[in-house]
């Protein structure tokens, strides 16, 4: 007959081996739904460093829409931009801007691609210069909106690594990266950042739309030191 020590060291081991379960399940989750991995999150210098070197998927969400413009699922035409809201003139200039940043920073972009709205279209051709459409950025095959919405396609895309020594841009709108990463919603014009580990995309980084210039001015700043382009945190990321 097993004695009560030995009963207790084993109920003991059943229990570290079911938390132990839990932690992997919740840190599996965690990578699934977007939550940063501290290992895993970039920042600052670190983040800038590592996109220069390509292999990211930067998920944008549309800058900023105009707030005088109404729009009705039922009556939306893709092709048809006067049925949807449009960005506004800030909108235009904050797509400019993190265009630009990217390109004084040293970014490289390689495969963009949008949802098929003109706001979405807009902002991923001001940032990249030139963007495809494609449905599984706005979560419905047909691009229609009658059926249930789904981003597996997209995160098939987002599991798929970008051209070499690029990075993919894509640019939708919050549903993408709520299905995709889960979380807080993206602001307007901010950027979920993803690598790929275990064949899947995980949240490492994001970046509000006006952090790119402060990126940008951090660089100017230190090289008129003399220090070198180094990169600081800017805010939160």
């Amino acid at each position: 007959m097993p004695s009560r020590h030995s009963i207790h060291n084993s109920g003991l081991s059943r229990l570290s081996l079911i938390i132990a379960a839990l932690l992997v399940s919740i840190a599996a989750f965690a990578l699934m739904k977007g939550v940063f991995d501290p290992p895993r999150e970039l920042k600052g210098e670190a983040l800038i460093r590592a996109l220069k070197g390509g292999g990211y998927t930067l998920l944008f969400r549309h800058t900023a829409r105009a707030t005088n413009v109404t729009e009705f699922n039922d009556l939306i035409v893709l092709a048809d931009c006067s049925t949807q809201i449009p960005l506004s003139e800030l909108g235009r200039a904050q797509a400019r801007a993190v265009g630009e940043a990217m390109r004084k920073l040293g970014i490289p972009l390689g495969e963009t691609i949008a949802s098929p709205f003109c706001r979405t279209m807009e902002t991923a051709r001001l940032i990249a210069g030139n963007a495809r459409a494609d449905n599984a950025v706005l979560g419905h095959a047909d691009g229609s909106f009658q059926n249930t919405m789904n981003f597996a396609p997209l995160i098939d895309v987002m599991a798929t690594p970008p051209q070499p020594r690029t990075n993919r841009i894509i640019v939708g709108h919050s549903s993408a990266f709520d299905n995709v990463a889960g979380g807080s919603s993206l602001e307007q014009g901010e950027a979920g950042i993803f690598r790929i580990v275990d064949r899947r995309p995980v949240l490492v980084a994001r970046v509000l739309v006006e952090e790119w210039q402060g990126y940008v001015s951090s660089l100017n700043k230190d090289g008129a030191k003399g220090d070198g382009a180094r990169i600081g945190a800017s805010g939160k990321n």
